[in-house]
């Protein structure tokens, strides 16, 4: 027998590979599915995470236009001169006739009422108000307080 003969016995064809098997495809899409759940579960906690930044970020805007209101006011007018509380501080702040050199203090009132309303408060003066949904009082903005820690 000639060399070449034996080696074409011995030699076992390839197998083809034209494409997955159905068990490896089954194994993938379990293996997505339950990367997609801890992914979907991770978000959740950061939609809060973000709505409370948001909630931090516009009571404190709020809180330092109050504050350059009263100052404006103080060197122009009677002293503990504030905005008033409800729509009409609100007015006041967004205003551009109200402001200094011609500007508003705020563009644009900020609103998520999905995950809180920002209002100024109607028994202290000056005093910026967070209510997130659910709470039938505002809770009291300030450096010491954490009123956007109960927005979800």
């Amino acid at each position: 027998m000639s060399r070449g003969h034996l080696e074409s016995r011995t030699r076992k064809p390839a197998p083809s590979s034209n494409g997955f098997t159905l068990l490896e495809l089954l194994v993938i899409m379990v293996i997505l599915g339950i990367l997609a759940a801890a992914v979907i579960f991770d978000l959740d906690g950061v939609n809060t995470q973000s709505a409370q930044a948001a909630c931090n970020s516009d009571a404190t805007s709020v809180e330092t236009a109050v504050v350059a209101f009263h100052n404006n006011q103080n060197n122009t007018a009677a002293a503990n001169e504030y905005p008033a509380a409800g729509a009409d501080g609100q007015a006041e702040l967004t205003h551009p006739a109200s402001a200094h050199f011609g500007r508003p203090y705020l563009r644009t009132w900020p609103n998520n009422p999905d995950h809180y309303v920002i209002t100024l408060d109607s028994i202290t003066p000056g005093q910026v108000d967070v209510r997130p949904p659910g709470l039938p009082m505002p809770l009291n903005f300030d450096g010491s307080s954490q009123p956007c820690s109960s927005v979800s």
